[in-house]
């Protein structure tokens, strides 16, 4: 059987793990400093934490925006990927805040050679220092202009410099001072340098440990003259033309170290191309760079236009080449036992042919040659019936050998413990020798018990039981190899789905919000406080879409986008959007249940008539609102996987074939549509005639309406009081709120919330880009699924809380009621659920174990009661 060894495993036969760079060099902190001096005069708007030891500074002038990111130890660049956030700014990340916000950055610098960053905010005593530690474990510290410790992320002492660091002390910059190392070398300066090192020493010790520019620096440096690293010093010292090119290396490194200080640099990431089990390339990123250096000639490498682009490339990739890498490695195993078992059958088949081929050429050789082998036999026969010793035969056949006896010389020996002896026979040229080379004789046992030609007989039959046995060995080792490829396939999509589970996501835009896909499979948005509905209203509530409200203390605006291809709005999603703005109000604590209403988006205005106020998330309703039915208290927590374009190609071909299918039904439902809405104009009054749509309509509960999230749960009116709520009464609250508007603010300032509210904005201003939601929209109502199966490639599971209408279809779902139970207890145990439900693959459970519960806690309506099939033998198991 030949070898089909495919060419992905010799690609990961050759593959070799490789180790990443992880952090700033010296040259590295100075080449990005210089680029981030751009940035002198933009002004701090914000502080942001990804983790621990990661931080983002929002900095802006005038329609320029840009991000900082610096990690504590690591790296410090500008970045333009988008990077998740944490929900809750952290403590430390408050105090950069109250310090350093509104202050505009007026200076940039690397102290000293011990990688530390100055970035000085504001000018005189009410300026600010945040330096950034780069070298061991870093470090980041917040000084005000005297360099008095107001912050620190990680208070330590050195007790060889008698320093201590820590909040109120004076961070000592002294003790760092930069040491004069840009000079230009001669001759005169090497030899006292190869003098001050042991002969036995290499020049990569003696260079890296006196100077800071690092060995990559230096390897360039010595192989422009024709120098190695690992050249001995003793070796250098005994040629003068070795010393002149050292000389000359010094020179360069002075020259490029200058270039890079003070000159842009080009960015470049070393890599490796390497090709996975698909078939697919993978980038590889190793090291990162701001110059290309000699040593990398032969290596792949990708250039960037700046150092700071190459940087926030490399470690915007990090984590996930990281798993990639673990991903190679783990196909290599399993491809390789796959191999292994491959090489194993092929090998079992060989060894089987040969043996048959040996069989057949002892029994031919034993039949050619009976009468030589039955004189053997003879002989032997008969010496031992003469009860002769064992060695007593063995001298009685070397005898006869000495003296050429043609039978005893083709004896070679005797095996009387198991009554044989073995003959060296000769073997006529027969069509199978071609297979076994040039041998004419062959090693036969004869069995003294048999005759020659029962000998014969003897190897024939082992022969054709090899053959037998052959045949088997196929017909078995073909199953076991289908089943070790479809073994190695398994684990082959399960590496990927774990390797999936390890990478970090980008959070969708949408996930700010209260958010679901309808059972139509339309984005449905609701704002989580008064600002994000402003917002959600404003950026995103654009033509086509609907706008979804209701009369009560708490209710959220949700907006429902459009579909692509401009279809009118099912009613099915409407009464879903509904109830979730139901849910999110009041009505879920009291237990009401009442009905919302929808208008179009051009009957949302944020624009009051004069003398009239809006809060923030307040709107002008123009026209009819159009009540629907009312909504159950009936939420759902449930799961989407996001999948790969080629899974979820197949689902989306699905739902096409479905909605073909259904056609007829959802023009029923258009019909069924325009009968509700005209049973809800007989159920609510209609108390004003239309005007124009440039004109204002009276000011009542139907026309006009500030949203019900600012006004007082005992403030509203339910069913028939609705109707006969007098509009003298709302005229009275509307100047109230006029002539209060001003007091408001005022009041406000003095008691330190404007700082609150102003922080809010600076999270929820971000750059609106038309084209990346458009995209990401499309993306999620594509790529999402509820129902996954075993042959899609999963990328990540998206927790989702929605109304439980919309999750009919979810594989993974629980019902949620108005309960006691608080949120943390009731995600535990709906996860519980997912993880010990029957159909869940070992696969689809590590996207599942992943899933935070504060990442799920902040889209719970309030406190619950879950709901589910075999809930209670779960809580039994916990």
């Amino acid at each position: 059987m030949k070898n089909n060894k495919s060419s992905a495993f010799r690609n990961l036969n050759s593959y070799r793990r490789r180790k990443m760079k992880s952090r700033f060099s010296l040259i590295d902190l100075f080449a990005v400093v210089q680029e981030l001096r751009q940035y002198i005069g933009m002004r701090l708007n914000n502080v942001y934490d990804i983790n621990a030891k990661t931080y983002l500074l929002k900095l802006s002038k005038y329609d320029k925006k840009v991000m900082i990111i610096f990690e504590s130890g690591i790296r410090l660049h500008s970045t333009e990927h988008g990077w998740s956030k944490n929900i809750m700014p952290s403590g430390f990340s408050m105090k950069l805040r109250k310090h350093l916000r509104d202050k505009r950055l007026e200076d940039i610098n690397v102290v000293g050679l011990d990688r530390i960053v100055d970035m000085r905010f504001g000018n005189g005593p009410t300026a600010y220092h945040l330096l950034i530690e780069l070298y061991d474990r870093g470090n980041v510290v917040l000084t005000d202009s005297e360099y008095v410790i107001l912050n620190i992320l990680r208070p330590r002492t050195i007790e060889a410099d008698n320093v201590r660091y820590a909040v109120r002390e004076t961070y000592v910059v002294e003790v760092r001072e930069f040491k004069e190392y840009r000079r230009t070398a001669n001759e005169e300066m090497a030899n006292r340098l190869l003098h001050a090192c042991q002969p036995g020493d290499t020049l990569h010790k003696c260079l890296v440990s006196r100077f800071p520019y690092g060995p990559v620096l230096f390897e360039h440096c010595l192989l422009e003259n024709k120098l190695s690293l690992r050249m001995k010093v003793q070796t250098v010292t005994e040629d003068q033309s070795l010393v002149s090119a050292l000389a000359l290396s010094l020179s360069l490194a002075f020259e490029l170290f200058e270039k890079i200080c003070n000159e842009p640099s080009r960015g470049y990431l070393k890599m490796t191309i390497e090709e996975n089990a698909a078939g697919e390339q993978i980038e590889i990123f190793h090291e990162f760079h701001p110059y290309f250096f000699s040593q990398f000639a032969n290596s792949e490498c990708k250039q960037f236009d700046t150092f700071n682009g190459a940087v926030d490339e490399y470690f915007s990739k990090l984590d996930s080449q990281k798993h990639q890498q673990k991903q190679l490695q783990q196909e290599r195993a399993a491809l390789k036992r796959l191999e292994n078992v491959r090489q194993d059958h092929e090998q079992r088949l060989a060894n089987l042919k040969a043996d048959q081929i040996l069989k057949e050429r002892m029994a031919i050789a034993v039949e050619l040659n009976s009468e030589t082998v039955e004189q053997a036999l003879a002989v032997l026969r008969s010496a031992i019936a003469s009860k002769l010793e064992w060695f007593q035969i063995n001298e009685m056949i070397q005898d006869a050998r000495d003296l050429g006896d043609p039978v005893a010389g083709k004896i070679l020996r005797l095996c009387l413990e198991r009554n044989a002896f073995v003959m060296r026979l000769p073997v006529d040229v027969f069509e199978n020798d071609q297979e076994l080379g040039d041998t004419d004789t062959v090693d036969v046992e004869i069995d003294l018990a048999l005759s020659s030609h029962q000998n014969s007989r003897r190897w024939f039959t082992q022969m054709k039981e090899s053959a037998l046995k052959q045949k088997k060995t196929i017909a078995a080792g073909g199953k076991a190899l289908k089943s070790a490829e479809l073994r190695t396939k398994e684990q082959l999509k399960s590496t990927r789905q774990k390797t999936n589970v390890g990478k970090v996501r980008k959070m969708f835009w949408f996930e700010k919000f209260h958010w679901f896909l309808s059972s139509d499979r339309l984005l449905v948005l609701a704002g989580r406080d008064a600002k994000q509905n402003e917002i959600l209203v404003k950026r995103y509530l654009k033509p086509g879409d609907l706008y979804v409200h209701a009369d009560l203390r708490g209710a959220a605006s949700v907006v429902i986008k459009q579909s692509e291809d401009k279809r009118p709005i099912p009613p099915k999603t409407l009464n879903e959007a509904a109830a979730l703005a139901i849910c999110l109000s009041a009505a879920w604590e009291s237990k009401v249940v009442t009905s919302a209403w929808w208008v179009k988006h051009d009957q949302v205005s944020k624009s009051a008539p004069s003398g009239e106020y809006l809060k923030t998330g307040g709107f002008m309703i123009r026209g009819k609102k159009n009540y629907l039915t009312a909504s159950q208290l009936v939420m759902g927590f449930g799961l989407l996987f996001r999948l790969d374009s080629e899974s979820a190609a197949r689902h989306l071909e699905k739902r096409r074939q479905a909605e073909d299918e259904h056609d007829d039904k959802e023009a029923n439902c258009d019909n069924h549509f325009q009968d509700e809405q005209r049973k809800q104009r007989k159920h609510h009054k209609q108390d004003i005639s239309e005007l124009s749509e440039q004109s204002f309509h009276s000011v009542n509960s139907e026309e006009f309406a500030y949203p019900d999230v600012e006004i007082p749960l005992d403030g509203l009116k339910l069913g028939s009081e609705i109707e006969t709520q007098h509009e003298e009464e709302e005229e009275e609250k509307l100047g109230k709120a006029t002539a209060t508007a001003a007091a408001v603010e005022e009041e406000e300032e003095e008691d330190g919330d404007e700082d609150d509210e102003k922080e809010e904005e600076e999270e929820e201003e971000e750059e609106y880009d038309v084209n990346v939601v458009q995209n990401e929209t499309l993306d999620a109502i594509q790529c999402l699924t509820g129902n996954p199966t075993e042959d899609d490639n999963i990328l990540f599971a998206l927790p989702v809380c929605a109304p439980y209408a919309a999750l009919n279809n979810y594989k993974f779902k629980v019902k949620l009621t108005p309960g006691t139970t608080k949120k943390g207890k009731a995600i535990k145990t709906a996860i519980d659920l997912f993880m010990h439900d029957r159909t869940a693959w070992p696969g689809l459970r590590e996207f599942i174990k992943v899933i935070q519960e504060q990442d799920v806690a902040r889209d719970f309506p309030g406190k619950v009661k879950v709901l589910a099939p075999n809930l209670h033998s779960v809580r039994k198991k916990r």
